[in-house]
């Protein structure tokens, strides 16, 4: 059992590790533009925002890679590469690809919980507008505290499932299967 924890555990640091230094310098030649993974939450959010009724315009800074959503002249909320949830996606997708489960199932997995987190994030963007407009003082602790345990909840829940639903016995002992 220790082996095989040892095993997935360094596959998924490694991966972890592996992808975000991808992303980093995928970011960092990004030069004073906005991501597309960011642009397409940004946007994904606008829409959800004009649904419910707030003309929220998108305004793409000049000075930083970043999206300002602006309603009635004024900038609530700005999604920069930060709030786009591929942090989150990392973790979820190396903690599937580094344990044991057939490759289609892992796949259909995958799409559905990066689908998922991305529906999530667009939830958690737009509410951070709602609340920068209606509830200022509850912002910084929604920012950066509730959302971000919902996020990774579901991530470490959707995990769970997969360790129970299709990951078998990856960490029982040989003499036990």
């Amino acid at each position: 059992m220790q082996k095989k924890l040892i095993v997935f555990a360094s596959k998924f640091v490694g991966l972890y590790l592996f992808l975000n230094l991808l992303y980093l310098l995928w970011i960092n030649f990004l030069v004073k533009k906005i991501d597309g993974i960011s642009e397409w939450v940004a946007m994904v959010s606008q829409k959800l925002l004009l649904m419910l009724g707030y003309d929220v315009t998108l305004v793409y800074s000049d000075l930083h890679p970043r999206i300002l959503f602006y309603f009635n002249n004024v900038n609530y909320i700005t999604v920069s590469e930060g709030c786009n949830g591929v942090s989150v996606m990392i973790t979820f997708f190396a903690s599937i690809i580094s344990f044991k489960g057939a490759v289609k199932s892992k796949i259909l997995f995958l799409t559905v919980g990066l689908l998922g987190v991305f529906l999530l994030n667009v939830i958690r963007v737009s509410t951070l507008f709602y609340v920068a407009l209606n509830h200022r003082q509850w912002f910084s602790f929604l920012h950066e505290y509730a959302f971000t345990a919902l996020i990774y909840t579901l991530v470490f829940l959707l995990f769970i499932f997969w360790v129970n639903k299709y990951g078998g016995s990856n960490f029982k002992d040989d003499a036990t299967q």
